[in-house]
């Protein structure tokens, strides 16, 4: 009778090993996706809710600055969202900042996006410090400098 011949201990600690190493990078590649997911989510949620109110400050039924405090009151009785208490929520569930500036016009922020962007843009600027082949022999001018120059 033949022996059959089973994984090793080692070798079975070796695959699970590999199998955590596969696991690790797609999860650290997909918080990119999820983070760019909410980002979309919050950019279309800003312009959606932006639309209703400003139709609702249109009406002129009620004071812009009744609307910017009580906006899930309008965003209901406006019956155009299915679920208002989700649309003035952002990507990362943090509460829409909603306010009238000093021109009069509604303006809709979220920490989520900001800082997100923020996240970007750093890593944007990180890459093209990093890549001499495309900054060789350039400078970046910022428009201040120019002032400066000019006089």
């Amino acid at each position: 009778m033949k022996k059959k011949r089973a994984f090793t201990l080692m070798e079975i600690i070796i695959v699970i090993f590999l199998i955590g190493i596969i696991t690790g990078v797609i999860s650290y590649n997909m918080r990119g996706s999820l983070d760019g997911g909410r980002a979309f989510k919050t950019e279309h949620a800003i312009s959606q809710l932006t639309d209703i109110l400003e139709m609702e400050i249109a009406k002129g039924d009620f004071p812009p600055e009744t609307i910017v405090e009580n906006p899930l009151q309008f965003l209901r009785r406006s019956g155009l969202v299915k679920n208002p208490t989700q649309l003035i929520r952002d990507g990362w569930n943090n509460p829409l900042e909603i306010t009238i500036n000093k021109n009069g016009a509604l303006q809709i922020t979220s920490t989520g996006l900001r800082a997100y962007r923020r996240k970007q843009s750093a890593t944007t600027r990180g890459l093209k410090e990093n890549d001499s082949s495309l900054t060789q022999g350039t400078e970046d001018i910022e428009p201040n400098d120019l002032a400066d120059a000019n006089g």
